[in-house]
């Protein structure tokens, strides 16, 4: 079997291509052939068919709106290439046809590779399976969140609410642009062409079928996934509350560090996986004014050795997002390693976290009862304990690779039956 797998990205940033490289280890194991399309980089993980990557918007580094610089004609550059990519849907086509794949997985194409690879696949008799890993199909910012709030206007109704409020970066020009090109996917159906749609998270899943943009015979709710084979769960602790990610307002991360002005009589700390820049200024007034500079700690990015010794020896890891969440990769690492999550009370959490079992849930942005949970978790080891090995429980018997393997097979043999 072949599986040509389409990701605007081809190195790891985030837990979409977390998730891209464990599937394509994953369908390898499987004796799958992967074949990668995406765009060229120099931070791409070495591949033999690179040559048919495309060309990047601005230079080896620069694919999409984050890391360009502000201006008209570059945001209607990206634009143009958001709504149909001449570039992708011909390098694709080459591709397609060279290799012979059984299936095309797309896994991330906004705004890069665009629906124009849909209809090459199309035309081939291929079958296209895409996985949803956020709201952009009905969000122009992609999160269902504005000024720090859950955002649902453009959910039923026209995109025009991204233009007024303008969600893209606060620009006029850049909400316009991306809330031109959602509206021109949607009357062109250039979707159509996708076989299925796969969603970590039912509470997505429901979203994008409450909002009539997919069918819903058409989505499927398919857990991610982690190997816990290599992973020895670690049921101790060095008294700190971990936050995993990078520093974004919707992960409210704020919220934790808030929480910590209440544990001063204490000695737990809170270590986040992102750097302070001077973009993070309510963070950083936060801990300036309440003096918590040796209670909350900033690693930076880290991966490797690094990332799995802070995971051995956190207490719980804290998920205090202001955003639906779509099956965030921290949940199932803390779950991996035997520890408990505390969440906010929104999106998927309650259907990965049992309360009061593999952790807690709270209150959108009430830190104190944050503050209450790790108080409760600190002061109790026997019950990080139990709940890190309830938590582990879970991981091995709802999360395995051989559970999403199956799941994903079983999903392209009605593809193909249905086609057939």
């Amino acid at each position: 079997m072949k599986i040509v797998v389409a990701n605007y990205r081809f190195y790891i940033t985030g837990g979409p291509e977390r998730y891209m490289f464990n599937f394509i280890d994953l369908a390898r194991n499987h004796g799958v052939e992967i074949v990668p399309f995406s765009v060229k980089s120099d931070k791409n993980v070495f591949t033999e068919y690179e040559s048919f990557f495309i060309s990047p918007l601005l230079g080896s580094g620069s694919i999409q709106y984050e890391d360009v610089t502000r201006g008209f004609f570059r945001k209607t550059k990206i634009a143009i290439r958001a709504i149909y990519n001449l570039e992708a849907k011909r390098k694709l086509r080459r591709l397609l046809k060279i290799v012979q794949p059984d299936l095309l997985y797309v896994i991330h194409q906004i705004n890069v590779l665009s629906p124009s690879i849909f209809s090459v696949a199309k035309a081939m008799r291929i079958p296209v399976i895409h996985r949803i890993s956020d709201f952009n199909l009905v969000c122009a910012k992609n999160v269902l969140n504005r000024n720090g709030e859950i955002c649902e206007k453009c959910l039923h109704g026209s995109n025009c609410h991204a233009v007024k409020y303008k969600c893209v970066k606060g620009s006029f020009s850049g909400s316009f642009l991306r809330a031109f090109s959602m509206s021109i996917h949607k009357f062109f159906g250039l979707y159509n062409p996708v076989n299925a749609f796969i969603a970590p998270a039912k509470f997505t899943m429901d979203k994008l079928i409450e909002s009539e943009r997919i069918e819903a015979g058409k989505i499927v709710n398919i857990p991610t996934f982690i190997d816990i084979a290599q992973i020895k769960p670690n049921y101790g602790h060095k008294g700190y509350v971990l936050c995993l990610g990078r520093l974004s307002e919707e992960k409210g991360f704020f919220y934790a560090a808030e929480a910590m002005k209440y544990l001063k009589d204490l000695p737990v700390k809170l270590i986040i996986t992102g750097t302070l820049n001077d973009k993070e200024i309510g963070l950083k007034n936060l801990i300036f004014t309440n003096d918590l500079s040796d209670k909350v700690v900033f690693t930076g990015f880290l991966n490797g050795d690094e990332l799995k010794n802070l995971l051995d020896n956190a207490m719980c890891i804290a998920c205090p997002a202001i955003w639906y969440e779509n099956m965030p990769n921290a949940v199932l690492e803390a779950y991996a390693y035997g520890k408990p999550v505390i969440a906010s009370n929104i999106g998927c959490f309650n259907e990965i976290i049992e309360h009061e079992k593999t952790g807690y849930l709270f209150d959108m942005k009430n830190t104190v009862q944050i503050a209450k949970l790790i108080r409760k978790l600190y002061m109790d080891r026997d019950l990080v304990v139990a709940m890190g090995k309830n938590a582990r429980q879970k991981c091995e018997t709802e999360f395995s690779p051989e559970l999403h393997w199956n799941r994903f097979i079983n999903l392209y043999k009605s593809i193909k039956e249905k086609n057939i």
